[in-house]
């Protein structure tokens, strides 16, 4: 609902796009000698690692104007570094992203991604949603350049934004300001781009 007022929310389950049933059996990732498969837990005989892999390869190259990605904990296609990798007699090895999750970041390194647990944190909240808000400006060069003033003037980050480094580089920078700030310098932040973006 706190995402919804700012921006436009784009809903993807990897694993019904990808043509598994509803309801369907429950995955998850095993680890084997050569590479990590994602078998059936219950039906050891089923194995969609391909029919998974294939979708995701084609999806995320669709996915470039997102500017952000929430994503779901423990998934074995959208856990964020807490989906369980598991060895063929089922102890868990250690943890790792879902199949969709890896491919995301894959494709776009410095895209902003949080777990969706993390969003009831206020300030991981307001931390991601300057995440999302400087990565929209930055790919939005001719935004920036009629707005620079407004942008220099009134964000912390407005040197970053409009510096010649690659987008990679300059969310660096970015994500190390907003790791220094507390909630209430957050919060003003997140105010003053929305303020950029409203003026544009």
């Amino acid at each position: 609902d706190v995402l919804n007022k700012t921006f436009t929310l784009h809903p993807i389950c990897p694993e019904v796009e990808a043509g598994f049933s509803i309801p369907r059996p429950a995955v998850e990732l095993v680890q084997y000698t050569s590479k990590v498969k994602v078998i059936g837990r219950d039906d050891k005989q089923l194995d969609v690692t391909e029919q998974l892999n294939n979708y995701c390869a084609n999806k995320v190259l669709s996915l470039g104007f997102l500017s952000g990605y929430v994503f779901t904990p423990r998934s074995p296609s959208c856990g964020l570094g807490s989906t369980p990798i598991k060895s063929i007699y089922g102890d868990t090895l250690s943890l790792n992203s879902g199949v969709f999750a890896q491919a995301l970041l894959n494709k776009y390194p410095s895209l902003p991604v949080i777990e969706e647990p993390n969003l009831s944190n206020q300030s991981a909240m307001l931390c991601f949603q300057l995440q999302v808000l400087s990565y929209y400006l930055m790919h939005h060069v001719n935004t920036l350049k009629r707005n620079a003033y407004l942008i220099k003037e009134k964000t912390t980050v407005g040197a970053v934004l409009q510096s010649e480094a690659s987008i990679v580089h300059k969310m660096s920078a970015v994500n190390e300001l907003f790791r220094k700030m507390n909630t209430q310098q957050l919060h003003e932040q997140l105010m003053m781009l929305r303020t950029v973006l409203n003026d544009t």
